[in-house]
């Protein structure tokens, strides 16, 4: 960021700025695909290249702000290979250049801490995992306390702050949902007579988001279920990285633009036909919306019902087959079959 601050907005520059988002794409497409599965890397590229929410309807969106997809394609591809730790690192560094793949590293560190719990002692592996991701924070904030100093994270939180409130069509998660009113828009609400003309709105928002806190909390608490179910059941480091997107979508309005995340999901889905195809679908459907609505606030209202439901039915159904995987494991062999006694045998 401190390099790009002191370039001047020349053709060249954009245009390598442009291609750095595309070199990230690409790689993180191409480790999915060789570390998980091939199938894996096409569904990867399919969600970066066909989901329209993050298509860049806008230059601002479009420029320098693929750099933790390489990161989070790294620590997909490190888990699938089993390397726990450097995956944790991996998904620490693209925590730090987008601040929400931190939930997937909660994740991984919840389930380093379960594991340790379960077996009263703390293993090689997951004390690894947990110093990974301090170490990695430590190293990175520090890395940036020397490149642009300690005040620059006082504007940073004013940033967050703003986008917080950012007109809800520029998000996806479930508080959009939740949030929603008709009538309660930014367009309609807009006052010219006001130094901030979105005031009116900013202040009802504000109430709707008292009025449903007990709703978002709900439904943080059940992707929280979900992914603690997952966890006790067995699950991989890589197919915990994918049932915490649940929980990331749960938790977080998302700029609609940073929604590639949803390559997270893809471990879960690379093996399951019908997950596929709902993936598939849900791609088709985004871009369908485009068509019927101009505006982007319904568009993205209903793009963000339709990929909850997509998280829901592939966490869901994954959680399922986990379930019956786990009891297969745990189940006691057969016992073999009682050899026929010879009927002209001696009795003793």
């Amino acid at each position: 960021r401190l390099f790009v601050s002191s370039l001047s907005a020349t053709v060249d520059h954009i245009r390598a700025m442009t291609m750095l988002d595309v070199f990230s794409n690409l790689m993180a497409v191409l480790l999915i695909g060789l570390f998980v599965s091939p199938t894996a890397g096409i569904l990867a590229a399919l969600i970066i290249s066909s989901g329209e929410p993050w298509g860049y309807q806008w230059v601002g969106g479009s420029i320098g702000r693929a750099n933790f997809v390489l990161w989070l394609g790294i620590g997909i591809a490190l888990a699938a290979r089993r390397r726990e730790a450097l995956s944790t690192v991996a998904l620490t560094v693209a925590a730090l250049f987008r601040l929400f793949p931190a939930v997937l590293v909660g994740a991984v560190g919840l389930r380093a801490i379960f594991r340790a719990v379960v077996r009263r002692r703390l293993e090689r592996n997951e004390r690894d995992v947990i110093l990974a991701a301090f170490g990695t924070l430590i190293v990175g904030v520090l890395v940036a306390c020397a490149a642009v100093g300690w005040d620059a994270f006082g504007d940073w939180y004013l940033v967050i702050k703003r986008h917080a409130m950012n007109p809800p069509g520029n998000h996806l998660g479930l508080p959009l949902l939740l949030h929603y009113q008709p009538g309660v828009d930014s367009g309609s609400l807009i006052d010219g007579r006001l130094s901030n003309p979105l005031e009116v709105w900013e202040l009802r928002l504000e109430e709707l988001r008292f009025e449903r806190l007990s709703l978002h909390i709900l439904g943080v608490l059940f992707a929280f279920g979900v992914l603690l179910t997952a966890i006790r059941r067995g699950a991989s480091q890589l197919e915990t990285i994918s049932f915490a997107s649940l929980l990331l979508y749960s938790l977080l309005a998302i700029t609609n633009y940073d929604g590639v995340w949803l390559i997270a999901l893809v471990p879960l889905i690379h093996g399951s036909t019908r997950r596929t195809a709902a993936l598939l679908a849900f791609l088709a459907s985004t871009q369908f919306l485009a068509l019927i609505f101009g505006a982007l606030e319904p568009r993205c209202l209903a793009q963000s019902l339709l990929l909850y439901l997509l998280i829901l039915y592939v966490s869901l159904d994954a959680l399922r087959e986990l379930g019956a995987r786990g009891g297969q494991e745990s189940s006691p062999p057969a016992a073999p079959p009682a050899e026929p006694q010879d009927a002209l045998a001696p009795s003793p």
